[in-house]
């Protein structure tokens, strides 16, 4: 009997050991799987953000073309203007007009203000991206209509 007892005292000793090991196992899992959690919450973030930002670049990209093509059309507008111009002021001298000095400085062309090409370059040779808002395009377009009213 002094034997069994002693064995099942053994017994209960290494139950409580090997239930001690389990705990702390557990906690050691709970841990490990609290942690693997926060780091793929962090990492669905940064891939969150890291799209968020690639969209931003995209259509940032995309109004720049779309400026770049309005500024093409409207560059080559003009050019179709001035040439019409200058044809209208190869006649009026070959007519030999009277009116010749006046028709000069009615159509002579004159330009009103530099052009940054600055905002033209591509963005890896830059380290500030200058991207025109609607209100510099405005301020431009206002310009431009000014200079036409002199003219015109």
């Amino acid at each position: 009997m002094e034997n069994i007892k002693s064995q099942l005292k053994a017994a209960q000793g290494m139950v409580s050991v090997k239930e001690a090991t389990v705990s702390r196992l557990q906690l050691s899992v709970e841990r490990m799987l609290r942690e693997r959690d926060t780091a793929t919450r962090n990492h669905l973030a940064e891939k969150k953000t890291l799209t968020e930002e690639k969209t931003k670049y995209r259509e940032l990209a995309e109004e720049r073309e779309r400026v770049l093509a309005a500024d093409v059309k409207e560059t080559e507008q003009l050019k179709e203007e001035l040439s019409a111009l200058k044809r209208h002021l190869k006649l009026v001298e070959a007519r030999g007009s009277p009116n010749l000095s006046r028709a000069t400085k009615r159509y002579s062309w004159q330009p009103t203000m530099e052009l940054d090409l600055s905002s033209l370059t591509p963005p890896s040779s830059t380290p500030h991206h200058h991207i025109p808002t609607s209100s510099s395009l405005s301020g431009i377009a206002e310009l431009r209509r000014k200079k036409l009213d002199k003219v015109g």
